[in-house]
Protein backbone atom coordinates (compact mmCIF):
# COMPACT_ATOMS: atom_id res chain seq x y z
CA UNK A 1 0.00 0.00 0.00
CA UNK A 2 1.29 3.66 -1.04
CA UNK A 3 2.22 6.32 1.90
CA UNK A 4 0.64 9.48 2.40
CA UNK A 5 2.90 11.50 1.70
CA UNK A 6 1.54 14.19 4.17
CA UNK A 7 1.64 12.07 7.00
CA UNK A 8 4.61 10.97 9.44
CA UNK A 9 5.00 7.66 10.66
CA UNK A 10 3.23 8.84 13.99
CA UNK A 11 -0.03 9.57 11.28
CA UNK A 12 0.34 13.20 12.35
CA UNK A 13 0.04 15.98 8.90
CA UNK A 14 2.68 17.97 8.34
CA UNK A 15 3.45 20.26 5.24
CA UNK A 16 5.38 18.89 1.75
CA UNK A 17 6.69 20.71 -1.17
CA UNK A 18 4.53 21.25 -4.26
CA UNK A 19 6.53 23.48 -5.66
CA UNK A 20 7.51 20.86 -8.48
CA UNK A 21 3.63 20.00 -9.35
CA UNK A 22 2.15 21.02 -12.58
CA UNK A 23 -0.78 23.65 -12.42
CA UNK A 24 -4.44 22.30 -12.89
CA UNK A 25 -7.63 23.23 -12.26
CA UNK A 26 -10.28 21.39 -9.66
CA UNK A 27 -13.26 22.49 -8.17
CA UNK A 28 -14.77 21.30 -4.90
CA UNK A 29 -18.53 21.39 -3.59
CA UNK A 30 -19.29 21.26 -0.38
CA UNK A 31 -21.73 21.26 2.72
CA UNK A 32 -22.48 22.24 5.94
CA UNK A 33 -25.11 22.12 8.29
CA UNK A 34 -25.23 25.59 11.38
CA UNK A 35 -27.22 24.86 14.30
CA UNK A 36 -27.99 27.54 16.72
CA UNK A 37 -30.38 28.98 18.59
CA UNK A 38 -32.83 31.23 16.79
CA UNK A 39 -31.84 34.32 19.20
CA UNK A 40 -28.09 33.96 17.76
CA UNK A 41 -29.42 33.82 13.89
CA UNK A 42 -31.30 37.19 14.82
CA UNK A 43 -27.97 38.67 16.28
CA UNK A 44 -26.24 38.07 12.95
CA UNK A 45 -28.95 39.15 10.75
CA UNK A 46 -29.57 42.48 12.46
Amino acid sequence: MRKLTHLNDQGEAHMVDVGGKTVTTRQATAESTVSMQPETLELILS
